[in-house]
């Protein structure tokens, strides 16, 4: 084998280990290699038996060699390392350089004999120069193309042996045969192997059934195989492929289980399947008490006493006299005719003829005596009469009067046909005092099985008698349509339609109602109802109520006092999701003023269960909806209960009013628990919200119009809401998933809104996804705890809300807020444990006229800040009359400040208060621009704010990154954009500067007293050399320098407090010789340019009077 001598072979560090071939039992450290699976790899971290991967990034192995066979030990450093340059990127286009052995590794024929290959000169080629092994085996040449050729044996030497080489195949794989030098190789199949042969890439071995290769079925059709000469096609055999057989049959015959067609012997018909007895004909004389011969004798007697000679007449009967028998007239009062009937004469029975009790009831027929055989009023009241029970028929009183009573004694039972009582005939029911007709009972409350529904019903009929009830008590004005208690398979083709005036029910969880989904049909175009088990609309058309956008909400097109109550609709049994086109919902209640759905059930409908539109005076309470809006193909209603409103086309005012949500139980839902859109006045309270996958509860703004301030169709009209008292868990141990969010509500104009009093835990849409119909997602980076927003003037209040384990998206945060709005008050909220890395209250934009936070907690979690605002202008480019209060809130632990209030150009806030706040371990991003509040712009550039009233009193602070001051002001701020500041009693823990702000110039007037710097409280103490700059937080310096040095002291720029107190103290005690010099930044003090001090251990305290500087002690 001649190599490229500059070709680079076998190298590697030293130190290498060969254990040979992998073997799970090994345990392996770093520098073991071993050869696995055609190649060599290296161990890189210590394991027992973990097998190479082949794959980057594998944290046991590295490949040493890819395709390598057993390596060893060898080359210049005892190790083998391939360069992938010269072994994997072809030939390489200039020869390199070997160092030591090319290749080294033991001989697999002898594990103690390596095989050397030395190299040949850089240019040779041909054969291999020399083998030092003793194993005889030829490998391959390298041709002077760079490929490899069956090596020229007469001219290569292997050890002691030439000439040609020889290589048997051996019987075990099937195969047997030789080849000697260069011959034609000669390999024949083996003819005692039986089976299949498999390969793995080197042999062929046979194949193991059932591990290997597994017996698969014909997909051609019954019959009998036939090939074609010289096709080789297997094809099923028709008739015209046999031969036409006639020929006659010899021997028995096949045998048969019956004849095909069957045969009659002797009358007797016979199949084959039994024997059967043939009987002759009887023939000769006949005997006993026959005469003459058969097949036709004679009755001569009967009983051995012989027929006399007189002929049959007419009524008479046979009789015997002893001897002969012989035909005889009745004689006496009675009378036989021809046909059998006995008469007996009218006067034959007397009373003296009959025993008492003679005539029993059961001696009388069935109405053998008729009333013309009774005297009138012959059967008295008093002869029926039975002690032992009460009335039959009859009058209490006697007399002539009509009978009144029917009546059963206590024990008996009515046996007979059904009763029937006609007309208006009234009853008493036992216990009541007024009777009334059944048909006046009965139109009280409908049994559908009355019109035949039953649990052994089919579907159609079940639906069809449901609805025929329907119907017979709308006819009446009304009534409740009861359903007993059963599993009702229902035919869903069309819904069952409820009209005005209608109550269906049944029994509380025990009457369930189960849709056919395979009499599903595609949504019908309006008006025809479709999409629900039950509807509201019109049976006699088959339109469900209501109206299309754009149209008048109108008597016409509504329904009234319509309520579903005490039902189970499951759909649990079904898992196939339903077309696109189709639709599916429990209770569609469309356009149903004083409606409510109570105490009903709903299971894995595809889309909702209970489903209200345009409603009024409506209630949904008492449900449990579970698994719903999964099983559809298409976007649409995947909630569990949904209740869109409505606004009517021609006026701003809504259509939908007065709704009431509350004591519901929903879960595992594709999207919403429960759902509304504009609605005013909606309260939805007292509801636990769990598992499901977007969010607890939603809130939509529906605006049909492009304006907000239009009068025509298109105005957004106010969404009153009340959400409060509800239970919300996102996770859904069932579904494994999170919910996108708590609550989100979204209002049109004029809105007010509280979310109170609420629990929500366990949300997280890290993902930034919310949950489309069937698997699908969209991009969503929002999903908070708890967000509202809002187009214009509306009032929000978001109050002592528990909130637990909330993971907002990107654009979210455990509280959000956006859109316009007149006012917003966040208060007694409390976040734990949301390890968010986001707000805890964000507000994206905000026309806000007034927003108070207060009392909130975010502990126990990571933040990114307590509040985000950012605040807009209206039309008119102000936020005048603007409050704003950030007071006694509590934060604990975040990446960046406090709060941070975003405002745009040209801004009037008329109060901006900040207190009793408490801010601990913050910005532990030590963000330079991040305090305990900053002031900066909404959007890049300058611009201008105008507040004329800030306090900032009784805030604490402690850090856990460098922060340069409190109160942080972005360069954009302009001079004095803050007319006066109040800051007072604050503990501002230990800023890098222990100043209150960054930017003084920012602040018009300053009133600053009691400021707290833990460490330095108030106080600096200056010992290196140079001179002092005091700010206003500054209440005292000592100058007490290390080196003996004179000190200039200037006191704070403006804004300056008045009045104020500033103390300069000697600590050192060398002021007589290195004066202290008090200088202001500008003005005098005392009338002159500065002050000098020059008395050992002296103390100054000066203020600002509003004009200039005093020394008052």
């Amino acid at each position: 084998m001649s190599c490229d001598a500059t070709r680079v072979g076998p190298q590697g560090p030293p130190g290498i280990n060969w254990r040979r071939y992998f073997s799970v039992d090994a345990k392996y450290v770093p520098s073991d290699a071993i050869f696995y699976a055609g190649s060599s790899y290296i161990c890189i971290q210590p394991n027992t038996g973990v097998a190479p991967t082949g794959e980057v990034g594998d944290p046991y192995w590295n490949l040493l060699a890819e395709g390598a066979e057993n390596a060893g030990p060898g080359g210049a450093n005892g190790a083998v390392q391939y360069n992938a340059a010269g072994f994997f990127g072809g030939i390489p286009g200039s020869r390199v350089q070997a160092t030591g052995e090319l290749v080294s590794f033991k001989s697999q024929h002898d594990a103690d004999t390596p095989l050397t290959i030395e190299a040949a000169s850089p240019t040779q080629s041909g054969d291999l120069q020399r083998w030092a092994d003793s194993e005889g085996a030829v490998l391959s040449r390298i041709a002077s193309n760079g490929n490899l050729t069956t090596p020229n044996f007469s001219g290569s030497s292997h050890g002691t042996n030439t000439g040609d080489q020889s290589v048997v195949v051996a019987s075990d794989n099937g195969f047997s045969g030789t080849s000697s030098g260069v011959s034609t190789v000669t390999i024949t199949l083996s003819t005692t192997e039986e089976g299949m042969l498999k390969g793995d890439g080197g042999a062929l071995t046979q194949a193991t059934p059932g591990e290997d290769y597994s017996a698969g079925t014909s997909s051609l059709s019954t019959g009998i195989l036939k090939s074609t000469t010289g096709t080789g096609n297997l094809t099923i055999a028709v008739a015209a492929d046999f031969p036409t057989l006639n020929q006659n049959t010899t021997g028995n015959a096949a045998t048969a289980t019956a004849l095909q067609t069957p045969r009659t012997i002797n009358g007797v018909d016979f199949d084959g399947t039994a024997n059967i007895t043939i009987t002759a004909a009887p023939g000769g004389s006949a005997g006993g008490d026959l005469s003459g011969s058969y097949p036709n004798p004679t009755v001569a007697g009967i009983n051995g006493t012989p027929l006399g000679a007189t002929t049959a007449t007419a009524g008479n009967l046979l009789i015997g006299d002893g001897s002969e028998w012989s035909s005889e007239a009745m004689g006496g009062d009675a009378t036989i005719d021809a046909a059998g009937n006995l008469s007996i004469a009218d006067s034959a029975v007397t009373t003296q003829k009959l025993a008492d009790s003679a005539v029993a009831t059961a001696k009388l027929a069935d109405a053998s005596v008729s009333t013309d055989k009774l005297a009138a009023k012959a059967v008295t009241y008093a002869k029926m009469q039975d002690e032992s029970a009460s009335t039959l028929l009859g009058n209490p009183t006697g007399g002539a009067a009509a009978p009144s009573e029917i009546t059963l004694g206590a024990g008996l039972a009515f046996n007979g046909p059904a009763l029937a009582v006609t007309g208006d005939a009234l009853v008493t029911a036992t216990g009541s005092t007024t009777p009334r007709s059944l048909k006046d009972r009965f139109a009280d409350v409908h049994n559908a099985k009355d019109w035949g529904a039953s649990p052994l019903a089919t579907p159609l009929a079940n639906r069809q008698a449901i609805q025929a009830a329907v119907v017979y008590a709308y006819s009446l004005g009304g009534g409740e349509v009861y359903i007993p208690a059963g599993t009702y398979l229902i035919d869903i083709g069309t819904p069952i339609i409820l009209p005005s005036n209608i109550t269906l029910s049944g029994v509380r969880a025990q009457t369930r109602l189960v849709p056919d989904m395979s009499t599903i049909l595609p949504d019908k175009i309006y008006p025809l109802a479709t999409g629900a088990m039950v509807i509201t609309g019109d049976p006699t058309t088959g339109n469900r109520a209501g109206l299309v956008s754009g149209q008048t909400v109108n008597p016409a097109s509504i329904v009234e006092n319509v309520h579903v109550k005490d039902l189970v609709f499951d759909n649990s049994a079904s898992t196939t999701p339903i077309p696109a086109g189709y639709h599916l919902n429990g209770v569609q209640l469309w356009f149903c003023h004083k409606s409510s759905i109570t105490w009903c059930e709903f299971y894995n409908f595809p889309n909702s269960g209970p489903y209200m539109a345009g409603y009024r005076h409506a209630e949904i309470a008492h449900c449990i909806v579970d698994h719903c809006g999964h099983l559809t193909s298409e976007a649409g209603s995947l909630n569990g209960i949904s209740t869109p409103g409505w606004i009517d086309a021609t006026d701003r005012e809504n259509s939908s009013l007065d709704l009431k949500i509350h004591h519901n139980y929903v879960s595992n839902c594709r999207q919403e628990g429960i759902q509304n859109s504009t609605c005013k006045g909606v309260i939805i309270s007292d509801n636990v919200l769990i598992g499901n996958q977007d969010f607890g509860v939603e809130g939509e703004a529906q605006t049909p119009g492009t304006t907000a301030t239009s009068a025509t169709y298109g105005y957004e009209v106010p969404a009153d809401a009340i959400v409060e008292r509800n239970y919300i868990d996102g996770y859904s141990p069932t579904l494994g998933t999170y919910g996108t969010g708590g609550i989100s509500w979204g209002s049109a104009n004029q809105g007010k809104i509280a979310i109170r009093n609420n629990t929500v835990r366990f949300t997280d849409n890290s993902a930034g996804v919310a949950p489309g119909y069937g698997t699908t997602t969209f991009a969503y980076i929002g999903g908070s705890g708890i967000s509202f927003r809002q187009n214009n003037n509306g009032v929000f209040q978001v109050a002592d809300n528990l909130l637990e384990g909330i993971v907002p998206g990107s654009g979210g945060a455990v509280i959000t807020c956006s859109n316009g709005l007149d006012s917003v008050h966040v208060t007694g909220n409390h976040a734990a444990n949301c390890n968010s890395a986001r707000n805890f209250f964000n507000m994206a934009t905000g026309n806000v006229k007034e927003f108070v936070a207060h009392d909130n907690r975010a502990m126990d979690g990571t933040f990114l800040r307590m509040f985000d605002l950012s605040f807009t202008a209206g039309s008119a480019n102000t936020l005048a009359n603007t409050n704003i209060a950030i007071t006694d809130n509590t934060l604990s632990g975040s990446s960046s400040g406090f709060a941070v209030l975003r405002f745009p150009n040209n801004v009037t806030v008329q109060r901006l208060t900040f207190k009793g706040n408490q801010a601990n371990a913050i910005n532990s991003s030590s963000n330079g621009s991040e305090g305990l509040l900053r002031i900066t712009a909404a959007t890049a550039g300058g611009f201008t704010l105008s507040v004329s009233r800030m306090e900032m009193e009784g805030n604490t602070a402690s850090y856990a990154g460098n922060t340069i001051c409190p109160l942080m002001f972005d360069a954009s701020v302009a001079a004095s954009s803050i007319t006066l500041l109040f800051a007072k009693n604050n503990n501002f823990g230990t800023p890098t500067t222990p100043a209150l702000t960054n930017a003084f110039s920012a602040i018009a007037t300053l009133y600053e007293a009691g400021n707290g710097y833990p460490g330095t409280p108030n106080l600096i103490t200056k010992q290196s050399a140079g001179n002092v700059t005091l700010t206003n937080s500054v209440d005292v310096l000592v100058v007490n320098k290390t080196a003996a040095q004179a000190t200039t002291v200037t006191l704070p720029p403006a804004p300056i407090t008045v009045g104020k107190p500033f103390t300069i103290k000697d600590g050192k005690g060398d002021a007589n010789v290195n004066n202290i010099t008090i200088t202001p930044s500008s003005g005098t003090i005392d009338g002159q340019a500065s002050y000098v001090m020059e008395f050992n251990y002296d103390s100054k305290t000066v203020m600002f009077n509003g004009t200039e500087w005093n020394v008052i002690s």
